[in-house]
């Protein structure tokens, strides 16, 4: 018999079960769905009508839908609301949902480690990106890119029979020589080729880092508000977080060493802080520099977004100032130039850092593979990248104010949009008292990426805000975005 539009089996949720709510919502909706109970066709609770049912936030519900979404289990309608799919997957994917012991505690062989379990707990909301939504941050412009002069070179580029093996732990010569020169002109950077070595992107060096610097209990310094990237590898190898606060000079560097003096590590976006977009001033670097060297310490120079200027030159990187070259380790992506999918990033390492850094990239993994490699280093020595750049710079310029416009215009009372001199995305204070959590969810509901900026903290703070990309988004679909997420304010 077929079930009402909107109903829905009773589902036990287990706060203390070791899943996630919404990974144990979306199996006990799944669980409805293949037996029958859910037909095909059935539209389901709205998100909010969920959540209230079940005793959840909103968040979690939406994250059950995306998940049953992803698996194809349930389609979206913006608009009309979320519908059971007439045809269930081939493959019947199910979450193992840990069951409580006696003591009420997960078995003892189906928990996390330590680890696993402070990745989690820190991070329980991390997305599972698939596709680019309006107004997600940190995404270039993919419908400016030049693919078809991609796809030319990457049919030029040969691979020898001799390249097929498993390759340079650091990765390829010719692409690690071409960033040599790319980073003398553009960063003031000195350094030699074997100082280079090739990662998946910078998630993957930040990983590296943590297991080859820090033992249990180790502080490093971090920004405040920061990316989340660097603290989840570092939490996850124990490491002690200390936020310091950032104001419109970037990070108190003053502040920060004198709250934790002996600290291991200081990881910095100097030049485009994200979020908040602050230019790390050069006292402020000068001071790390000496802080590190004198303790022994070491700096992460996440050198994100550096490329974005609007107006002037961008700063010289930290690693470019005299004596930095033997503590700082300089961190860049592709991925946030080009396009994500190509996976490419690099780190320049001091000589001391070198072969244990090039040890633990081999234990992990082969190097990426080496036709990307080839054609990124073609498009590079052949002056693309350059000029490719440059015109970002330009369509970035236009779209950032273009967004601008189209919050003032549409949400002037509500958003309070901060000054921004560089980069891909905006920050938007909401009215004191307002949860951008909440905001954020309702949001997502509407088709609109907006994150919070609660979410980049440590520290509870007074105000919340939103962060807004513009960097994927033409013009005309800006204003359409915008508009999307007025709604979720209602």
């Amino acid at each position: 018999m077929r079930r009402a539009d909107g109903a829905i089996p009773p589902i036990a949720l287990q706060p203390d079960a070791g899943a996630p709510l919404y990974l144990q919502l979306s199996e006990g909706l799944r669980q409805a769905i293949v037996s029958g109970y859910i037909c095909g066709g059935t539209r389901l609770p709205s998100t909010r009508g969920l959540a209230r049912d079940m005793d959840v936030s909103r968040t979690t519900a939406i994250q059950a839908y995306r998940q049953l979404e992803l698996e194809g289990y349930v389609v979206s309608a913006v608009g009309s609301g979320t519908y059971v799919t007439d045809e269930l997957p081939d493959r019947i994917v199910s979450v193992a949902v840990p069951a409580p012991s006696s003591n009420g505690h997960p078995d003892h062989e189906r928990s996390l480690s330590d680890r696993g379990r402070r990745m989690v707990d820190r991070f329980p909301d991390i997305e599972h990106r698939h596709g680019v939504m309006p107004l997600l941050p940190a995404v270039p412009a993919l419908d400016k890119f030049p693919y078809k002069m991609w796809r030319r070179i990457e049919h030029e580029v040969h691979v020898p029979t001799s390249e097929l093996g498993p390759g340079d732990a650091a990765g390829h010569l010719r692409l690690r020589r071409a960033i040599v020169e790319h980073v003398a002109v553009t960063r003031a950077i000195r350094c030699d080729v074997d100082q280079v070595v090739i990662t998946t992107g910078a998630q993957e060096a930040f990983s590296i880092l943590a297991e080859l610097l820090f033992d249990p209990g180790d502080s490093v310094l971090i920004e405040e508000p920061g990316h989340r990237g660097g603290a989840s590898a570092f939490e996850a190898f124990g490491a002690e977080v200390v936020p310091v606060r950032v104001d419109a000079d970037g990070m108190d560097v003053d502040a920060g060493i004198s709250l934790h003096p002996d600290a291991r590590l200081a990881c910095v976006t100097p030049s485009n802080q994200f979020p908040m977009g602050a230019l790390l001033n050069m006292r402020r670097r000068i001071g790390l520099v000496e802080w590190a060297r004198a303790a022994g310490s070491w700096i992460i120079e996440d050198d994100y977004d550096c490329e974005y200027r609007f107006h002037g030159a961008p700063y010289p990187a930290i690693r470019s100032l005299e004596g930095a070259d033997v503590c700082t380790v300089y961190v860049n992506a592709f991925t946030k130039i080009l396009f994500p999918a190509l996976s490419l990033g690099f780190v320049i390492l001091p000589d001391a850092l070198v072969e244990p850094f090039k040890t633990a990239r081999a234990l992990r993994d082969y190097p990426p593979p080496p036709v990307p490699q080839l054609a990124l280093a073609k498009f590079m020595e052949e002056g693309h990248l350059m000029r490719h750049i440059r015109r970002m710079r330009q369509v970035y310029e236009v779209r950032e104010a273009a967004l601008r416009d189209a919050l003032h215009e549409t949400l002037p009372t509500l958003l309070e949009v901060a000054p921004a001199t560089a980069g891909t995305h905006l920050v938007a204070w909401l009215p004191r008292g307002v949860d951008d959590q909440e905001v954020s969810a309702r949001a997502a509901g509407e088709g609109v990426f907006a994150l919070p900026i609660s979410q980049f903290r440590h520290q509870c703070a007074d105000r919340g805000g939103l962060v807004l990309g513009f960097g994927g988004s033409p013009v005309p679909r800006l204003g359409a975005s915008v508009r999307r997420l007025a709604r979720a304010f209602g």
